[in-house]
């Protein structure tokens, strides 16, 4: 319940216009990062101890949403990406409907997607994309879930560790 909580919050303030509370925009997107690792290694965790039914269609969209709500921090916060982030910001929100080999062909794969400008780019991108892959094959092949949960919790590792150097 918490992290729902802390979820909402994050989207609220990603949403203001100006800093809230004297929180900068990078300060925001270190704290959903987190959030997103922490998201992560919970749904890790059920999937290792063989709980599937815990690889929700609920907590897969929180990590869904987290990754969108960082490709706006970014987006906001840096000159960086603009053309490739602001693809996937406009694109993100219908692809929920995706079958799984749009997802694959036109953005894992990045058909549909402009060049981007540095690598961190397409490990944001990964945080947007794996969790609807991941939820497109989560009743078919849940051995495929927890090995793509594992590179989320890659990409989210870089992305992080962008976002504490670049400051």
């Amino acid at each position: 319940m918490k992290f729902v909580v802390m979820v909402i919050i994050l989207i609220v303030i990603s949403g203001c216009g100006g800093n809230a509370d004297g929180l900068n925009t990078r300060h925001d997107a270190r704290s959903v990062i987190l959030a997103y690792q922490q998201q992560v290694d919970e749904l890790l965790t059920a999937s290792k101890l063989g709980i599937h039914s815990s690889l929700s269609a609920q907590q897969l969209d929180q990590l869904y949403n987290l990754g969108q709500v960082l490709v706006g921090q970014v987006l906001e916060e840096r000159n960086l990406c603009d053309s490739y982030l602001s693809t996937i910001a406009k694109s993100a929100p219908m692809l929920r409907e995706a079958s799984t080999s749009q997802l694959q062909t036109g953005y894992l794969e990045e058909q549909a997607l402009p060049d981007f400008d540095a690598p961190i780019c397409f490990h944001i991108k990964e945080l947007v994309f794996h969790p609807l892959h991941i939820h497109s094959n989560l009743q078919t092949n849940p051995a495929l879930a927890q090995k793509e949960l594992n590179e989320v919790r890659a990409h989210a590792a870089v992305v992080y560790e962008y976002l504490q150097r670049a400051i």
